[in-house]
């Protein structure tokens, strides 16, 4: 039994739990972003660890299968980004004027890029941060490499002092307009970015470290 890849397991997994029960304790009726983008990022997240652990399936007969699932799901994730992509920059907004006729509103580049911003930035992060689950208790017995290990532990404490601050400290919490669209955690989210770049270094660098071991094999 591999101890310090369970002890680091262990670290993932209360760093996950954290981070998804803060998002979705401060979801409410105006957040920007609701609660259903969590399972949605479970979606895009499960063909990622199917095509990282596409090369540890030996036998033919359940290769076949399982590439077509997975370019199913890899299909459905680019049809439903693509949706969005396009309702963010290429859909017209119309309000209604006092005649009644529709009047086409013209949109800020920067601030649809804003509003991209705000739906990508948590859908990222809770997709990385699935992968980072599955990832690593599916390695569990397996070694790991030192500079692996200590990014992983290093990472994880990072976002949990974070998330520390944020319930210790009274003035990261913001009152709230509830009629207003706006979010209960700015501390949180803003970081959602920073943190999906720490996991994502991780998760890339395991993809590599899988390629070159395949290759040698």
């Amino acid at each position: 039994m591999n101890k310090k890849n369970y002890l680091k397991f262990a670290f993932v997994f209360i760093t996950v739990l954290l981070s998804l029960f803060t998002f979705l304790s401060t979801r409410y009726e105006y957040a920007t972003v609701g609660s259903m983008i969590v399972p949605i990022s479970l979606v895009f997240s499960i063909p990622i660890f199917m095509n990282y652990k596409y090369s540890d399936i030996k036998k033919t007969k359940f290769k076949i299968p399982y590439l077509v699932i997975m370019t199913i799901l890899y299909i459905i994730d680019m049809v439903f980004v693509s949706i969005v992509i396009f309702e963010f920059f290429y859909s017209s907004a119309y309000m209604i004027g006092a005649s009644g006729i529709k009047v086409t509103i013209s949109k800020d580049v920067f601030q649809t890029l804003k509003e991209f911003n705000v739906i990508f930035s948590p859908l990222l992060f809770m997709v990385t941060s699935w992968l980072m689950l599955f990832v690593n208790f599916s390695e569990i017995d397996k070694k790991e490499s030192r500079t692996n290990y200590f990014l992983t532990i290093l990472s994880c404490v990072v976002i949990i002092l974070i998330h520390i601050n944020f319930y210790m400290n009274p003035y990261l919490r913001p009152e709230i307009n509830l009629i207003r669209v706006d979010e209960r955690a700015p501390y949180i989210t803003q970081n959602y970015i920073y943190f999906t770049i720490m996991y994502g270094v991780i998760i890339m660098k395991k993809f590599l470290n899988k390629g070159r071991i395949t290759i040698q094999a």
